[in-house]
């Protein structure tokens, strides 16, 4: 027979034993576990590039420090740039832009806006916010009532780098 707290224990050693990151549990009233999934880290370059001083134009809605610009997105080269490494073409390709322009301004993603804006359905941009996560650019952060959008680590990255 089984005593209270035995799930626990048996939900800790098999990810444990998964090797996975430690599990997390929260007693604030109710019952919530947290579990990550292991990132996986790229080896880094030796030696580091010598960081660009960029000026941020003043009334430009930019992300914090160390976060990219809208700015860039709406660039000809990093369209053809973004469309070439991800298989992305006309259509979505825009709608793709522009839901990761509201991620970047840390803006909610309005589903009603997109839809609107492209003439498609709510369905269809969650197929594209589907297709971003996939590709590992975003991913969803936090509970789904209050939770929004974020860059992932090497989302970032590579739009960095184009």
């Amino acid at each position: 027979m089984e005593c209270s707290g035995d799930g626990i224990r048996k939900i800790q050693q098999k990810v444990q034993g998964a090797g996975l990151p430690p599990v997390q549990f929260d007693y604030n009233g109710t019952f919530t576990v947290h579990m990550h999934l292991p990132v996986q880290k790229k080896a880094r370059p030796k030696t580091a590039p010598a960081k660009k001083v960029v000026q941020k134009p003043a009334r430009e809605k930019t992300a914090p420090e160390g976060k990219l610009s809208v700015s860039k997105l709406k660039t000809k080269q990093f369209k053809e740039q973004f469309g070439e490494k991800f298989g992305y073409t006309g259509e979505p390709l825009d709608r793709k832009i522009a839901i990761l322009e509201q991620i970047i301004r840390e803006d909610p993603i309005d589903y009603d806006a997109l839809q609107e804006s492209f003439d498609v359905s709510k369905k269809t941009v969650k197929r594209d916010l589907k297709s971003l996560k996939e590709d590992n650019l975003i991913i969803f952060e936090g509970s789904p009532k209050t939770g929004k959008y974020i860059l992932t680590t090497s989302g970032r990255q590579v739009m960095e780098k184009l």
